[in-house]
């Protein structure tokens, strides 16, 4: 991911050692959020005045704040965005982030300014790409995110890695050490998508399947199986609760639960997953075959290695 950096004030020194963490970061973004290798991101270091003129105009604040994020559907301060000779088709949006905030709280945590201008912009950069952090679930998953970018330019912000899966998927301690890495709530997913099973319509397998999907926001959408007479024209539970996602604004999928009742994996069929990997192709699979039970965790992208991409 091309970060584009403008320095736009000259009240603190912006170092040779940022300039390299910040190219390090868009990397490592690119690939915590599986976003194309062509996305372009604005990142503009100002001081408290100009940050706080952005913070009145858009947010009605009338103060200086550490960062903001502009999605390429909203305008800068001046209708223009950074810099000026992007390609749109894969500009994701700007940054701005405050290096006088950043130095007061990199100083208050004990920690460097370099450190404190990666986070704030790779918290930009999640808020660009759909993450929120306005309800509980969705500030764990943007925390989680946020530590994994850093753990990849930052030694300091080193974490765990996540398990490796085995042939039959990740369960018990493995499962649940692989979901809190992630900041994701197994029983609360879980239980959404044994709700939503109670209303599948399966009249000629008679086999009732209930799906529910994490939005990057921390919202939780959820999908039964449609079966028809036509049987092609049957919808899968992921694929229901896909719809609503994206009807609901999500720009990005963090993890889906998938329950059934009966013997076998309940894994998402084929054209699910290729569906599920155009919103996030390393996004969390959990499944169950009993309410309350013992659960199975994959990546998508274990389940499904080489997705179909123009």
């Amino acid at each position: 991911m091309p970060l584009h950096v403008s320095n736009l004030q000259d009240s603190i020194a912006v170092s040779a050692e940022l300039e390299k963490l910040l190219a390090r970061l868009g990397a490592k973004a690119l690939a915590a959020v599986a976003l194309p290798p062509q996305t372009e991101v604005g990142v503009a270091l100002m001081d408290d005045s100009r940050i706080g003129e952005l913070n009145r105009a858009y947010r009605g604040i009338d103060a200086p704040t550490d960062v903001l994020a502009f999605p390429l559907s909203e305008p800068g301060e001046d209708g223009e965005r950074w810099p000026p000779e992007r390609e749109e088709e894969h500009y994701l949006g700007d940054v701005a982030v405050s290096l006088e905030t950043a130095a007061r709280q990199a100083a208050a945590q004990g920690h460097p300014l370099e450190r404190e201008v990666a986070y704030l912009v790779a918290h930009g950069i999640l808020h660009l790409a759909g993450y929120d952090h306005e309800c509980e679930q969705g500030a764990r998953l943007m925390r989680a995110k946020e530590e994994e970018i850093l753990a990849g330019v930052d030694r300091a912000a080193a974490r765990p890695r996540l398990p490796r899966t085995t042939k039959v998927g990740r369960r018990g301690e493995k499962a649940r050490a692989y979901l809190a890495l992630q900041g994701i709530d197994a029983a609360e997913l879980l239980g959404a998508a044994w709700e939503a099973r109670r209303y599948a319509h399966a009249p000629y397998s008679g086999f009732a399947v209930g799906a529910a999907l994490l939005g990057r926001s921390g919202a939780i959408y959820r999908g039964c199986n449609l079966e028809n007479a036509s049987y092609g024209l049957t919808l899968c539970a992921e694929r229901a609760a896909l719809a609503q996602a994206v009807l609901g604004g999500e720009r990005g999928v963090a993890a889906v639960a998938v329950v059934a009742r009966g013997d076998g994996l309940h894994a998402p069929c084929g054209a699910c997953r290729q569906a599920l990997a155009e919103f996030g192709p390393n996004l969390t699979v959990i499944t169950q075959k009993k309410e309350g039970g013992d659960f199975l965790v994959f990546s998508l992208a274990e389940l499904l290695p080489v997705p179909f991409r123009l």
